[in-house]
Order: structure tokens, then C-alpha cells, then sequence
């Protein structure tokens, strides 16, 4: 039952309204909870004080008659002023809306769609809310200096400023964790001086010289063009979405916590989640599971592996495949250590054949990189698919001492009595009586 304040069901309403499980409550906030199914909205702490009172005591009355209550105690119960906190936002969310969502998503697997939605649930997750935002602002950023770096790539639309223009240009989805950037149109162009008009205000200014020159060494900036700017220091920054995507996963490796995920440059651009749900090829970072299994094996970081050009048959179009290190050389006799550190590809191939492809694919399954590789010298520098969230994960292992570790976003779940119906943690305890 929804009882306002984001809530659903009498423990998750006590912890959005007062920050407290169902056995801290006290009477007069047992009461005022009592009181809200008849209508939340009529009786909202903060937009109808009085109402939302008055009803709380009405509550309190009947608690008394019937016995739940002492003359004193309700007396007591009533001159308690009704104190709430503020209620939860979407705004105050927004910077884990890939991992609120992913959680959801996992929540529905465990318990199902309906117990989720109106099951009165209480969900303690393993967010870190300074890690998550630092998450999500690293993660734009560096895909807008990465995009940058490659140039301007023109206006998203164009206008002839005809009447009702600024209505047309304000439809554009602008990512919503860019409050300050607004759609505009540019009025003229002179060189590198460019006037601006915002769609949202009709406020006119300069684009800043430096970012109409970035522009214009790429693609020349026109008027009618319309853009995406943003106010700073009485002038205009020139702005473009980028047009590449990441995602950034945080997980604690001595326990699985999930602390931070970002699963895209923007949530209200694609809330498609590239940390869980895009099977991408690892690259490089593959590299470590080739020398953990030949470390497995018999193999030490003083091992020699040669570093010289090799070829193999099964190439494309019929060719053969030679592999090549990123610096189109090669470096003779190296050591596994250095192999590693320099990242050589030939050397992380003729490991792998040494090694046995067979070894390494039940080495990444054992991490939880993927689940069925195929067994090709390809695949031993990244050729394979596997997902940032599960990437990071085997990574742990490198981390806590070799333990694989099962990665979890949900670490506690309450039903709407209170009682503790899910537990990440699966460890009991002896001592607990």
C-alpha cells in the first residue's frame, strides 16, 4: 500500500518519514503512520502540517480506547510536535539512477514484479552516495574531454528563426545531469566572433573565442545552427554530447559491495546499463587472466618468453594472423613480469599457446569473466566478451589474496513487518542465539 514519501508499506514509510525500522518507532509515529492510508497526500507532514497532526492524535484516541495506550501516555504522545525529514526527492537520486535501476532490476529476479512494487519492501543497498558521484562526474567528464579531443562535429539542427523557434529547439533531450546547459541558436558568425541567442530565455551573447575556433577548425559554425552552450563568465561555452559511451563499476574486493555504478554518460539520454548489459571485448585487460593461469601453472614472474614475430593459419579471408605489439616491434628474449607490465601482445600469445587456450578459458569462467569463451589464441588478447560489471569483479580476485567474489548491489531486504526476509551476507553466526 502506498503511504507517500516514496513508500510502500509501513517499514519502508517509517524509514523515508522518521529514518527508523518498525521497532524504533514511537507511539505518536506508529500513529501518524496508522494515519496516512485513508489519503497521504491529505496528510503530508510538511504540506499539511495541521491536518496531518490532527489526524496522528485522532489515532493516538483510538489506540488509547482500546487499550494500546495509558491516560498518561497518550497525553504524553499528543504534545510530541509531528517531526519528519524532508521527503525523499528523485533529485537527491540522480546521480544512481543506473544503479537504483539496476537494483530494481535485481530485486524483481529475487522476489518478483508485484512483491517489489507493492510489497512494502525496506531495501538496504551497498551504495557509497561520495563514490557514486564522484563516479558519474568522472565518467562525464572524461567521455567529454575524449569527444573533444576529436572534434566538433556540428549543430544539431538547424533554424531559420522563424516565430516559435525556441519552442521547437527546447524539445531537444539535453542530458539531464547538465542542468546548465541550455539549447541556442547562433545569430551570426564573423571569423571566430560568433553571436548566440538561448532558446530557453533568449538571452544574446558571445561564444567564447577559443571553443568558436575548436569549432570552426573542424566544421565551420553557421547561422541558424543550433547548439548547446553554457553560461561562464558573462560569455558562452560551446557544449556537444559525445558521441562515444563508457560505464564505471566500484566494487569493494574483500566482500562484493557494490559501491558505485555508472552505466552511461547520461541516464535521460539511454538508460541502457553498459556496466551490466553490454558484452564488450576486454582488450588488453584480458591480459592479466593469460598470466594468471601460466602463474598457476608452471610458470614464475622470471619466466623468459620470447618476443619475436609469430604467424598462425585461420587468418581472415584465409589469410594468417599475425599478432603485433602496439609499437609495431619487438624486444627478443623478456620475462613474463615484463611482458605483463608492457602489456606485449606477441609475448601474451606465445604464452597462451604455451599455456593452452583450453586452461585459460576455465581460468576467466572460474573468475566470472564469461561463462563460455572460445578457446582461440584471439581471445588471449581480449577478443572475447564479457561486461564491465563482471570484469571488475574477477579483477577482486587479483586484489583480496586470489578469492572469486560474487559482486551485490542489495544487502539487506525487510518485509513490510519488519522481518529480514534477505541477507547478501550468507554467514551465520553462532554466538547469535
Amino acid at each position: 500500500i502506498f503511504l507517500g514519501y516514496r513508500s510502500f508499506g509501513v517499514a519502508s514509510a517509517a524509514y523515508n518519514y522518521f529514518g527508523k525500522s518498525l521497532a524504533q518507532l514511537t507511539p505518536d509515529e506508529a500513529a501518524f503512520l496508522a494515519s496516512l492510508p485513508k489519503g497521504p497526500n491529505n496528510y503530508h507532514p510538511k504540506r499539511h502540517p495541521g491536518a496531518a497532526k490532527g489526524r496522528r492524535d485522532w489515532v493516538l484516541g483510538e489506540m488509547a480506547q482500546s487499550g494500546w495506550l495509558t491516560p498518561a501516555q497518550l497525553v504524553e504522545a499528543r504534545a510530541r510536535p509531528l517531526k519528519t525529514q524532508d521527503a525523499p526527492r528523485r533529485a537527491a537520486y540522480a546521480d544512481a539512477d543506473f544503479f537504483v535501476e539496476e537494483a530494481r532490476r535485481r530485486a524483481i529476479s529475487l522476489f518478483g514484479r508485484e512483491q517489489v512494487n507493492g510489497g512494502g519492501y525496506y531495501m538496504r543497498t551497498t551504495l557509497d552516495p561520495e563514490l557514486q558521484s564522484a563516479a558519474r562526474i568522472a565518467l562525464m567528464h572524461g567521455l567529454e574531454q575524449y569527444d573533444r579531443r576529436h572534434g566538433w562535429r556540428g549543430a544539431w539542427g538547424t533554424t531559420d528563426f522563424a516565430p516559435g523557434w525556441q519552442a521547437e529547439a527546447l524539445k531537444k533531450t539535453l542530458p539531464a545531469e547538465r542542468r546548465s546547459w541550455q539549447a541556442a541558436a547562433i545569430e551570426s558568425v564573423a571569423g571566430n566572433t560568433v553571436r548566440v541567442r538561448t532558446a530557453r530565455d533568449d538571452r544574446a551573447g558571445a561564444l567564447i573565442v577559443a571553443d568558436a575556433a575548436w569549432a570552426n577548425a573542424n566544421r565551420q559554425l553557421r547561422r541558424g545552427d543550433l547548439i548547446f552552450v553554457e553560461p561562464q563568465n558573462g560569455q558562452f561555452a560551446l557544449r556537444q554530447v559525445p558521441a562515444v559511451n563508457g560505464a564505471l563499476v566500484a566494487i569493494e574486493p574483500q566482500t562484493g559491495r557494490v559501491l558505485a555504478m555508472v552505466g552511461g554518460y547520461s541516464y535521460a539520454l539511454s538508460s541502457f546499463n553498459r556496466a551490466t548489459q553490454a558484452w564488450r571485448q576486454p582488450g588488453s585487460a584480458f591480459k592479466p587472466i593469460v598470466y594468471a593461469t601460466a602463474l598457476e601453472g608452471d610458470y614464475t614472474p622470471a619466466s623468459i618468453i620470447l618476443d619475436a614475430p609469430i604467424s598462425f593459419a585461420g587468418g581472415a579471408n584465409g589469410g594468417r594472423w599475425t599478432p603485433e605489439n602496439y609499437s609495431r616491434e619487438y624486444y627478443g628474449p623478456q620475462s613474463l613480469r615484463r611482458g605483463l607490465e608492457l602489456s606485449r601482445n606477441v609475448m601474451t600469445v606465445r604464452l597462451a599457446q604455451a599455456v593452452g587456450m583450453d586452461k585459460i578459458v576455465a581460468m576467466s569462467k572460474r573468475m566470472g569473466v564469461a561463462d563460455n569463451m572460445a578457446p582461440n589464441l584471439s581471445v588471449s588478447l581480449g577478443a572475447g566478451e564479457t561486461t564491465p560489471y563482471r570484469l571488475t569483479a574477477a579483477y577482486a580476485a587479483f586484489v583480496n589474496g586470489g578469492r572469486r567474489i560474487d559482486p551485490y548491489l542489495i544487502e539487506m531486504v525487510q518485509d513490510r513487518n519488519g522481518e529480514t526476509i534477505f541477507r547478501a551476507d550468507g554467514r551465520t553466526c553462532r554466538d547469535c542465539g
